[in-house]
């Protein structure tokens, strides 16, 4: 039992190191922006888009994954017009916001025992929250320039990294207890679904 679980971790560990290289060298293009700037003109393109005059936030977050999650996480985050820029930019704002808490959290629980098993697997699941929180940083920069691609591809990524935190803590002891890490990672997942899902329809606009 001992041996599978040390083979979970150096996997685990393993998949995190060639993420963490692929996030420092893929991306650097947009990495590269000037944060500044990028939030001037997001504000400019979110007041400039127009939502048709019967768009209704609910309309829009029934074709999410969680619907109610949407509209719960979006609505007091929204400012002007309500439609799809405006949507994905709340939502990337919450699970920043979320994935802030989760860390903070996880770091509380890590520090309890830090010689433990479950000590090193939850600092691997941080490490994963910080790529989360760097990669939202990318997608905020991408809407602006309507840069589709890279946007499609870091929505994408943060669903990808919180799930692998989520393996991770099934496959351990935490996995074999009611713990926290559940509801956290949880959490985190249904928002990242959304603003991917979000992020499809700016791609292919067959809705509102």
């Amino acid at each position: 039992m001992a041996f599978n679980k040390a083979i979970i971790f150096v996997i685990a560990l393993s998949s995190l190191l060639a993420l963490s290289n692929v996030e420092a060298t893929s991306r650097s293009p947009v990495e590269e922006v000037d944060p500044a700037p990028a939030v001037e003109s997001t504000s400019r393109i979110l007041a400039e888009a127009e939502a048709p005059s019967a768009f209704r936030l609910e309309d829009f977050c029934f074709h999410t994954e969680f619907p109610s999650e949407c509209v719960s996480t979006t609505r007091p985050l929204i400012n002007g017009h309500i439609n799809a820029f405006t949507i994905l930019d709340a939502g990337l704002k919450a699970l920043a916001e979320r994935t802030q808490k989760a860390t903070v959290d996880v770091e509380k629980l890590r520090k309890k025992d830090k010689k433990s098993e479950k000590s090193k697997e939850l600092a691997v699941c941080i490490a994963y929250y910080n790529i989360v929180s760097n990669s939202i940083k990318r997608a905020q920069a991408a809407i602006p320039a309507k840069d589709f691609d890279n946007l499609e591809y870091e929505l994408d990524y943060q669903v990808s990294s919180i799930r692998n935190c989520e393996t991770l803590v099934a496959g351990s002891e935490l996995g074999q207890s009611d713990s926290p890490m559940d509801e956290l990672n949880l959490s985190l997942t249904m928002v990242a679904k959304n603003n991917l899902g979000i992020g499809n329809n700016l791609m292919n606009p067959e809705r509102p």
